[in-house]
C-alpha cells in the first residue's frame, strides 16, 4: 500500500505522524509520454484522456477503480499545487471515470475527483477516462485474505485487521486513534488506525459475494467489503440506537489535503469515501476497524 502523502500531523499517531506504506515512484517518459508506476507494474498514457466518445487503444484501457485510486496523493495543506494526484500527470479534468460499476446501481461507474481525493460515481459513460496498461492480473482480492481468531490478515500487502465482535464506535478523529493505540487483540498490541490507502485496500466491489446483513442491521444490503470479513457495523446514533439503512462508513487516520480539520472516512456500502470533522459534534458514532503490520520472521 503506497503512502498518502500527508504531511502535517494533527494528532499522536495520525496519518501524519507515522506516514505509513511505500513511497509512490512515477517515472515520465517524455518521448513516448507514457507515466510508468514502478511500484505497481503499470503505465499510464499522460496525454491520452478520453471522452465519453471515445476508447483506450494500443494496449490501454480504461482504470479500475483500485488503480485511480492508487493514484491519488492525499497530501495534507501544502503547496506542492491543487491536483491531488503526482505532478507528472497532467490530466485536465478534475473527475475521472473509471471501468467499475457502483456496487448499489450497475448504471454508474466509481469516478475518481483529482482536484479533492474523493471517490464518487457518474452515470455509465458519461466521463473521461484515463488510460491505462499492465503487465499482470491483480491477484483475487477474496482469495488474498484469510482470518484466524480476530484477525483477518492479507497475503497481498502484508497487513493485518481486526475483525472482532467488539470493534469501537468513535464520535471524533483523537478517540479513534487513542482506541487502536491501547488494543491488546489476539496477543498482539501494535495497532494503529489505518489511513485512508490502506483502508481502502480492502474494499471489495465484487457484487456476486456482498449483499449481506451486518452485526447491528438485519436487514441485507449491499457491502464493498469480502466476506471473509465476518464482522461490520453501521455507524449509529447515541441518542437513537435503531439503525435503519445507515452506511458503513469507517475513520481513517488521514486528513483530507484541503482542509486541516477534516477526516477522511471510507464508505463500505458504496465503497466511496465521504468527509468528516475530527473534532465531530454530531450525535453519530462510527465504527473502528484497527490495523497492524504482518510479524516477519527471519530465515536463520
Amino acid at each position: 500500500v503506497k503512502k498518502t502523502g500527508q504531511k502535517t500531523s494533527y494528532y499522536s499517531n495520525d496519518d501524519g505522524n507515522l506516514t505509513r506504506g511505500m513511497t509512490p515512484y512515477y517515472e515520465l517518459n517524455t518521448t513516448t509520454n507514457i507515466i510508468t508506476d514502478a511500484t505497481r507494474g503499470l503505465d499510464w498514457n499522460r496525454t491520452n484522456l478520453v471522452s465519453n466518445t471515445h476508447v483506450c487503444g494500443n494496449g490501454f484501457r480504461n482504470a479500475t477503480i483500485m488503480e485511480l485510486v492508487d493514484l491519488v496523493k492525499n497530501y495534507s495543506r501544502t503547496t506542492e499545487g491543487f491536483k491531488a494526484i503526482d505532478g507528472n500527470f497532467s490530466i485536465g479534468q478534475n473527475n475521472i471515470e473509471t471501468n467499475t460499476s457502483l456496487i448499489t446501481d450497475q448504471t454508474k461507474n466509481y469516478i475518481v475527483n483529482f482536484s479533492t481525493g474523493m471517490v464518487d460515481s457518474i452515470g455509465y459513460g458519461q466521463g473521461y477516462k484515463l488510460c491505462v496498461r499492465t503487465n499482470g492480473e491483480e491477484a483475487n482480492r477474496t482469495a488474498r485474505l484469510s482470518k484466524v481468531g480476530n484477525i483477518v490478515s492479507d497475503a497481498t500487502t502484508g497487513l493485518e485487521w481486526e475483525d472482532s465482535v467488539d470493534m469501537n464506535f468513535s464520535s471524533n478523529l483523537p478517540d479513534a486513534l487513542a482506541y487502536c493505540d491501547a488494543l491488546d487483540l489476539d496477543g498482539k498490541s501494535d495497532w494503529r488506525l489505518p489511513n485512508s490507502n490502506e483502508l481502502y485496500s480492502i474494499v471489495d466491489t465484487d457484487t456476486n459475494a456482498s449483499n449481506r446483513a451486518l452485526n447491528n442491521l438485519d436487514t441485507p444490503i449491499s457491502v464493498a467489503i469480502s466476506n471473509v470479513f465476518q464482522n461490520v457495523y453501521c455507524e449509529y446514533r447515541i441518542d437513537f440506537p435503531t439503525i435503519k439503512n445507515a452506511p458503513t462508513t469507517y475513520w481513517t487516520s488521514t486528513t483530507k489535503f484541503t482542509t486541516s480539520n477534516t477526516s477522511l472516512m471510507i464508505k463500505f456500502q458504496t465503497g466511496t469515501n465521504s468527509e468528516l470533522l475530527h473534532l465531530n459534534t454530531n450525535s453519530w458514532t462510527y465504527p473502528v476497524r484497527c490495523v497492524r503490520d504482518a510479524d516477519t520472521t527471519t530465515a536463520p
